[in-house]
């Protein structure tokens, strides 16, 4: 689950999701804390344990790089 080409999970926990993006857990963290669910990284909190969407989290991700452009 390491390379976005071989991705075999759609959710990942705190800790994968930050090696799939290559940030810090805190980063993303403290993303949750600012942004909450306004952010562009999609998650869900279940029995107490946040879950990344990572493919979701990458459409978001993908249209604010071409909407820059």
């Amino acid at each position: 689950m390491e390379t976005k080409d071989n991705i075999s999970q759609r959710w990942a926990d705190t800790e994968a999701a930050a090696r799939y993006y290559n940030y810090s857990p805190k980063t993303l963290r403290k993303n949750r804390s600012i942004y909450g669910h306004d952010g562009p990284l999609v998650w869900v909190k279940l029995n107490g344990k946040v879950l990344y969407d990572l493919f979701e989290s990458d459409k978001n991700l993908e249209n604010l790089s071409v909407g820059k452009s």
